[in-house]
């Protein structure tokens, strides 16, 4: 009976817990934009679910959705207190009058002076130089003078519509980058969509390489997003039977900007990373061929391709057995332009590289 007794009362305890957390939804709802609401409300609820009760994570909850899913209650409830903790400065400069008040030396900031956090200034070593050799982060010497124009009239041929070469999808279309809010529904213009227009034009016009760019919104119901863009890239597959490259096309989260971003011929760009499930029988093709398209990336534009987690430069390897539907194709890439930190016109001039990198490996010697 005693057993019973704590059993019960655990129960209760994490119903209550659920309950309490369920109903302060609406405040931390209230911290975000209208765009970000349905988004942050289900991904609230999921966490708090799946914290209370954690069977139904087992039951209901795709491990490849919740890999991607960078979602805190924590960060949350920190951000409707104002505290962003990966900015010290917004947690300083609340108290900034206790320090001031408090500083032993009597230096006080210049009352006439408004308070600013400090704006984005893109870090030296992420600017493409033209005088000298440095070396990037996979510690291979880089000789900056021959950085390539970004257009190469030489690979372009013959557009056949009929034979698709690239397919693009988004398994997360509705995220976006700055001005707007961290994720738009409505208006695909300010999303990662944009992003794949620009590849897409640029490979048809420039390149003569036949795209598919499939807009369908896979992420309304968060934790089925993988499993609805697999539904989309099955259809393509049945129909073309395979693409010689296939990517999945998102935007990093929570990467600071100078993190993200390097400047080339004077435009700032967004950088890119390319991201490997492990968990399915095609990660070997997957990995060779992103290495591919990482090393065209570092030998055109160094600097573009960001570093990995593990032994291949470029390429974020996630070990928790997820597969990013890329065990449907052994040329199914997961690639991400920038975060939510970059612009939209620096994600949308990154295209424009991307679609260089493209078309050197379809078109190109390789």
């Amino acid at each position: 009976m005693l057993k019973n007794k704590n059993t019960k009362g655990k129960i209760y305890t994490s119903l209550s817990l659920s309950l309490l957390l369920t109903l302060s939804v609406p405040l931390t709802a209230k911290a975000g934009t209208e765009d970000t609401v349905s988004f942050d409300k289900s991904m609230y609820y999921i966490e708090v679910m799946k914290n209370a009760l954690p069977l139904l994570k087992s039951m209901n909850l795709d491990e490849d959705d919740m890999a991607e899913a960078d979602f805190s209650l924590t960060d949350k409830f920190l951000e409707m207190m104002g505290l962003d903790v990966n900015s010290p400065l917004s947690i300083v400069s609340r108290e900034f009058n206790l320090i001031k008040d408090g500083d032993p030396k009597g230096i006080a900031r210049d009352t006439t002076t408004p308070f600013t956090l400090n704006p984005f200034k893109l870090n030296e070593n992420n600017i493409i130089k033209n005088t000298d050799v440095k070396t990037t982060d996979s510690n291979t010497p880089v000789d900056y003078t021959k950085i390539a124009e970004v257009y190469n009239a030489k690979l372009k041929k013959t557009l056949n519509p009929a034979k698709p070469e690239v397919l693009i999808y988004h398994t997360h279309t509705t995220e976006s980058y700055k001005p707007y809010a961290a994720n738009v529904s409505d208006d695909q213009s300010k999303t990662v969509v944009a992003v794949g227009d620009v590849i897409a034009n640029e490979l048809e016009k420039n390149y003569g390489i036949a795209v598919i760019h499939d807009k369908t919104v896979h992420n309304m119901v968060f934790n089925k997003s993988y499993a609805r863009s697999g539904e989309t890239l099955d259809k393509y597959l049945n129909k073309y039977k395979d693409f010689k490259v296939i990517i999945d096309l998102h935007r990093d989260g929570g990467p600071k900007k100078e993190d993200v971003t390097v400047s080339m011929h004077s435009s700032n760009v967004a950088r890119l990373i390319f991201v490997e499930g492990p968990g399915n029988p095609n990660k070997d093709k997957n990995a060779a061929l992103m290495k591919k398209l990482v090393n065209i990336g570092q030998s055109l534009f160094p600097g573009l391709i960001r570093p990995g987690n593990q032994g291949d430069y470029g390429i974020y390897v996630h070990n928790n057995g997820t597969k990013f539907n890329q065990q449907k194709s052994p040329n199914a890439l997961l690639l991400e332009v920038g975060s939510e930190n970059n612009t939209l016109e620096e994600a949308k001039t990154s295209g424009v590289y991307v679609a260089r990198i493209l078309a050197e490996y379809i078109n190109g010697k390789q």
